[in-house]
């Protein structure tokens, strides 16, 4: 199950821009800037997929956690009918003899049967709860796999970007863009899965006080750099106008909708830069705070902003 390109698009890159470098051709340019956009696409397709196989992974193993607890409940259960079966055999001897059998007999029965009782509540509530874990596993598992060919999908794409780009040959670009477009649709298809039951929910509960959603981007997604990659400016430029299409749709649910743009942060994605002494130099001046900011920062302003209060 990849989780990431397999394919090592960034030396292909180099060799579409050493191309376009070398002749400046409208041709080399559109095949450039279609490549770049595959290859956003396809880093979002490769975290989804990742983030997917990971959610399913943690499904299937709290689901397992569930059966071991329902089996021990069948286990304790099990216990409990054969006490009871004891003592029954025991009260059969008596009456077999003749005698009456002690009253603490027909007592411990009843008691055993009503623990018995508990104990399957228990252990079935345990399995549905199970089942509904490891349904909810195979959901997310069918859907990486759709984020998985998706990726496959823009790789080819963004391969046969390079093929055309050495080859000057327009039907090959045009093959490029087909695959491009069918990785993109299922891409698509999934992601926006994702955002539609938010909404759904939110809408559900319009006549409760609507509800709020804020997007992360990043600055690249309101003004271009010349620096910057274009799959980061095209991936964070597609999430405000995301946000922005979005607020427009379901304003009349009660449903607000806002993007935050934070500069530098700490975080796993950017610790490649900041190793790098000039990338750290030049970055920093950028932010008003004079460092890297915190992911507690964002989540706090996200907090505090008044696009999350109740509408009013």
């Amino acid at each position: 199950m990849p989780e990431a390109p397999d394919i090592d698009t960034d030396k292909l890159h180099e060799t579409i821009h050493e191309q376009l470098e070398r002749e400046g051709s409208q041709l080399l340019k559109g095949i450039a800037l279609t490549t770049a956009l595959l290859a956003a696409l396809a880093a979002i397709a490769a975290l989804r997929a990742g983030a997917t196989v990971n959610e399913a992974l943690v499904l299937k193993t709290e689901a397992a956690r569930l059966q071991a607890e329902a089996s021990n409940q069948w286990a304790y259960y099990q216990a409990k009918g054969i006490k009871a079966a004891v003592q029954e055999a025991s009260r059969t001897a008596w009456l077999a003899v003749g005698k009456t059998p002690p009253g603490a007999h027909e007592e411990t029965t009843k008691r055993y049967a009503a623990e018995q009782a508990e104990i399957q509540k228990e252990a079935q509530a345990k399995e549905q709860e199970r089942d509904a874990k490891s349904a909810e596993a195979d959901h997310l598992l069918q859907r990486h796999h759709g984020f998985a060919n998706s990726v496959a999908l823009f790789q080819v794409a963004i391969a046969l970007g390079a093929v055309a780009a050495l080859t000057r040959h327009r039907l090959i670009w045009l093959g490029s863009l087909v695959l491009g477009l069918a990785g993109a649709r299922s891409l698509q298809r999934r992601s926006w899965f994702d955002l539609a039951i938010l909404l759904d929910a939110l809408v559900d509960n319009a006549g409760l006080g609507g509800g709020s959603i804020i997007n992360i981007s990043a600055p690249l997604g309101l003004v271009g750099m010349d620096e910057g990659s274009l799959q980061d400016q095209a991936s964070t430029g597609a999430a405000r106008f995301l946000t922005r299409l979005t607020a427009l749709h379901y304003v009349r649910e009660r449903i607000r909708a806002s993007s935050m743009h934070p500069g530098p942060i700490l975080a796993p994605m950017t610790e490649r830069h900041r190793a790098d002494p000039a990338v750290y130099e030049r970055m920093v001046p950028r932010n008003r705070l004079g460092r890297y900011g915190e992911p507690h920062e964002v989540a706090y302003g996200a907090s505090i902003s008044p696009r999350t209060s109740p509408p009013s």
